[in-house]
């Protein structure tokens, strides 16, 4: 996937990186994450070292230095003072992005391969909304797997909501409407009026077997505060 393709998610302040150079993929574990993913198996900590390698890089690119990279107790990325990001992975694939917090409170980024998210995972994860509007859509559009395409949206903007609230939110708490390579996500939770928002926008986007989505919170007076979150 063309790095284009993957900051294409995102609002201009954004800076997102994926594993696809080799010396990414080969990315040793920081010796202060060490401690955070010991107990892991071999390939979870694999992922955990990959994911950020990535995150550093992007980071690096926003002019920010890192070190590790703990985990909060979320189980969520401990970002450096002054930066917001989120990292994904699945079967093949790891991108971390990442902003800095003048411009962006939260980010959220997911990825996942066609074909694994079913109908029976699905109904545990939506409203009964978001499930009538996708039986329309599904008869003519099988191709574009619909499933995958919520269940991405939906996890990248949990993942936005939790950075913003320190809270993870319930995947009923929003309701996902996709537009092809654009999704509106609505909130539905009053446990969410904090946020001060009542909906994000965020995109989606298919390359072969895989489906990434990306959507961003901008700060009040920050660059992305103008519309750039389309």
């Amino acid at each position: 996937m063309r790095p284009d393709m993957l900051e294409a998610l995102f609002p201009p302040g954004v800076v997102a990186v994926s594993a696809d150079a080799a010396e990414l993929w080969d990315a040793a574990l920081h010796p202060g994450e060490v401690s955070t993913i010991a107990h892991a198996a071999a390939s979870r900590q694999r992922e955990f070292a990959v994911g950020r390698a990535c995150a550093r890089a992007a980071l690096a690119r926003l002019g920010l230095s890192a070190g590790p990279i703990p985990r909060t107790a979320l189980r969520a990325p401990a970002w450096p003072d002054g930066a917001t990001g989120s990292i994904t992975h699945c079967r093949g694939y790891c991108a971390a992005a990442v902003a800095r917090c003048e411009t962006v409170r939260a980010l959220g980024i997911d990825a996942e391969r066609t074909g694994r998210v079913t109908w029976a995972i699905l109904e545990r994860v939506t409203t009964e909304r978001e499930r009538e509007v996708l039986g329309t859509m599904l008869p003519g559009d099988a191709p574009q797997d619909w499933p995958t395409l919520v269940w991405c949206a939906k996890e990248s903007v949990l993942k936005c909501l939790a950075g913003a609230t320190d809270r993870m939110p319930g995947p009923r708490e929003i309701s996902i409407e996709l537009a092809r390579e654009r999704f509106t996500a609505r909130l539905l939770s009053a446990r969410l009026s904090g946020v001060g928002v009542a909906e994000l926008r965020g995109r989606v986007v298919r390359h072969g077997s895989l489906v990434l989505a990306g959507v961003a919170l901008p700060t009040a007076n920050g660059l992305a505060a103008a519309g750039a979150v389309t």
